[in-house]
């Protein structure tokens, strides 16, 4: 998927984490832009600039209270034009309980989705609802629901989604647990007849409980294939440093792979992600996404900085450090490279791509 694509489709599904007290931050998180420089590699073709900008406004308590999304062509001076909005609501305890979402059509705002978060007395997500609406009247509506052991660690979820007025579960999830309290498998499964999709996660680790691989079997009966997805994790001591994900997938006897690798530097921020994917039988490097970092500045004395993974997709979400995150100090600037072969159905293309962080630093209080 495109960067452009991307980055909507997560600042959309972007969350909040816990409140945190105004006196804990020294900077603020102002702005994050995109660059993208798209170039065909036919000739006569026009080539595509554009920027795009997420702006964040906060309440009294430093959390994210807005954010609002513009796009721009570099050659089109009439300069930046809002797509969509996003506002936030908290409870007294500062969890993220309710997002909504709208997107701007023809000078107005429409209402596109609304997501409700729901906790136990124990502060565990129970239950996340998401509707979602067009031409102001709801056209859908989904949830999942969550189940935790006495240890308080997730058991199972489920989703269903609403049609007709009635609740019909779509997909299932289980979790298991070591006797050290190491998640160690994960069993998943599509219900709906067009995915038909299920798979089983194992999840290895070292005596010192550091996860080192984890391996998912997936089995899609509509197309009739299988894809194993093994992530392996190197260490520093107890710090991250390399992360391999390669995909193997079988389809009517052919064999397919990609492979993304991640470099981690000493302080767990992540440095580089390098992508490769199965050419002529052989594996090529065709993106490469680069970090930096201003060391002196810890990520979590920044107002607003718990969205800049969910913003960037980055890869958090499945390594098994969601908590600790991955941008450890202050994160300011990305850039990004693809390269598309020419005999590839993509028609070949580069793309490059650059990120700005823009801060402002807060009167000690």
């Amino acid at each position: 998927m495109k960067r452009l694509n991307l980055f909507l489709i997560l600042l959309a599904l972007a969350s909040c984490a816990w409140a945190q007290t105004k006196a804990r931050y020294t900077e603020r998180l102002d702005s994050i832009v995109v660059y993208e420089y798209w170039m065909p590699s036919f000739e006569n073709l026009i080539t595509c600039k554009n920027y795009l900008k997420s702006e964040f406004s906060y309440n009294a308590k430093g959390q994210v209270e807005q954010i609002l999304c513009y796009k721009r062509w570099e050659d089109d001076e009439s300069g930046w034009f809002l797509t969509d909005k996003h506002e936030y609501f908290y409870d007294e305890q500062g969890r993220d309980t309710l997002r909504v979402v709208f997107l701007r059509e023809d000078g107005q705002w429409e209402l596109s989705q609304k997501r409700y978060n729901t906790y136990d007395n124990h502060g565990r997500r129970v239950q996340e609802r998401t509707m979602s609406y067009k031409d102001g009247k709801e056209s859908s509506q989904s949830r999942w629901d969550y189940v935790y052991n006495e240890e308080g660690k997730q058991v199972s979820a489920a989703q269903y989604k609403e049609k007709q007025g009635v609740w019909q579960q779509t997909m299932a999830v289980h979790d298991e647990y070591d006797a050290k309290g190491n998640h160690v498998k994960e069993v998943y499964e599509y219900l709906n007849v067009p995915s038909a999709e299920k798979g089983t996660t194992i999840m290895r680790y070292d005596e010192e409980g550091r996860l080192t691989a984890e391996i998912d079997s997936i089995y899609n009966a509509l197309m009739g294939g299988r894809e194993w997805q093994r992530k392996d994790f190197s260490y520093v001591g107890r710090q991250l440093s390399v992360m391999k994900d390669v995909v193997t997938t079988i389809d009517h006897d052919m064999v397919h792979q990609r492979m993304d690798e991640s470099l981690f530097d000493l302080q767990g921020n992540l440095l580089q992600k390098r992508s490769y994917r199965q050419i002529d039988e052989v594996l090529q490097h065709t993106s490469s996404e680069s970090y930096f970092y201003d060391l002196n500045r810890e990520g979590s004395s920044i107002m607003g900085y718990e969205f800049v993974p969910e913003i960037l997709g980055s890869i958090s979400k499945g390594l098994g450090f969601e908590e600790e995150g991955i941008f450890h100090h202050k994160l300011m600037m990305t850039s990004q490279f693809w390269h598309l072969d020419e005999e590839e159905d993509d028609e070949g293309e580069d793309m490059k791509a650059e990120t700005r962080l823009y801060y402002t630093i807060l009167e000690k209080v």
